[in-house]
């Protein structure tokens, strides 16, 4: 029997109680830390590739759907391809949906397996406090409806509140602390980083936290490597005494060691906020417009915004810059 048809086959028996689809080890981790470890036998995680397998692995019912292709044309054709493979999944889910718990982010091309059901959004990042002031491209607005939270099926959204809560979904959020989980234990089951000590002879410390913008095609590699190089430098990173640390996203790709050969490179999939639960603390953050930055420990937080960035700006990316220092 195929997986899918497996699937439906538990989803009509009700043996399938919760509808995992998130797309990030971020979200995975910010729905852990609300609602503690899921029976993994009678839940289906759904997620394109960008799941880490550390996590998927822990699923037996594991729905990989595969990423969109790049050129317009093929993704027209790929998202009908999608609709008919998982047609009577969608439908199965939707006949059971009552009985279903939907977790997750409707913001992804296979979100509507998730908003069959009456769900729960969990936050994804900063765009989920700036979806309203982004203009979708019109080829996902046929792709995704509603998302973000805005959709009627969406009960309820929780978020960490890293800024200010758009006022079209403020009556479904549910601010969420993740230092106050009362299952911070779980993570240990999933997330599993080496904890390094940053106050050893008095050297400064500071972790960059890098975006793939060359993967979105606003700038090549060497433009990108450039960028934080000046960004560095204009907050006065010392190269040659400071202790750098770079955290990649996710996605990225980029070699981080071949152009800077002293930094320390943590691991690309695993949140940073893993290392605020560990009590790993940095003299400064440095980002240009990542999230994760305000939810980790520095005593300086520099968010540089994209002013004066012109691959960004053209590409209608506005945020500006924000420092904060914690005592």
């Amino acid at each position: 029997m195929k997986f899918s048809s497996m699937i439906i086959k538990k989803v009509l028996q009700n043996k399938i109680n919760n509808i995992i689809v998130v797309n990030s080890a971020y979200s995975f981790l910010i729905l852990l830390l609300h609602k503690g470890r899921f029976n993994v036998k009678d839940t289906l995680l759904i997620s394109s590739s960008t799941l880490p397998k550390y996590i998927t692995e822990h699923f037996p019912y594991y729905l990989k759907v595969e990423k969109l292709p790049k050129s317009k044309l093929r993704k027209v054709l790929f998202f009908l391809w999608y609709k008919i493979k998982y047609f009577l999944l969608k439908v199965s889910l939707k006949l059971k949906s009552k009985n279903i718990n939907f977790y997750g982010c409707d913001h992804y091309f296979f979100s509507d397996l998730l908003t069959v059901g009456k769900y729960t959004l969990i936050e994804d990042g900063l765009i989920n406090y700036s979806f309203d002031k982004i203009k979708m491209n019109p080829l996902y607005k046929i792709f995704i409806q509603s998302p973000y939270g805005i959709s009627v099926q969406c009960k309820e959204i929780i978020l960490t509140g890293i800024d200010k809560i758009p006022n079209n979904i403020k009556d479904k959020v549910k601010i969420f602390s993740i230092e106050k989980s009362k299952y911070l234990k779980d993570i240990d089951f999933y997330f599993k980083i080496n904890i390094f000590d940053n106050n050893e002879n008095n050297i400064n410390s500071w972790v960059l936290i890098t975006q793939g913008f060359d993967e979105f095609n606003w700038c090549d590699e060497k433009e990108k490597i450039k960028l934080y190089k000046t960004i560095l430098k204009e907050e006065n990173f010392n190269f040659s005494q400071d202790r750098l640390y770079i955290k990649p996203h996710p996605r990225e790709t980029t070699d981080y060691k071949s152009y800077f050969p002293n930094a320390i490179i943590l691991q690309h999939d695993i949140p940073l906020e893993i290392y605020r639960i560990k009590e790993v603390v940095f003299d400064c953050a440095i980002t240009i417009y990542s999230t994760a930055i305000f939810n980790i420990n520095a005593k300086r937080k520099i968010f540089k915004g994209t002013l004066n960035i012109d691959c960004l700006i053209s590409n209608k990316i506005h945020f500006e810059r924000k420092e904060i220092y914690e005592k």
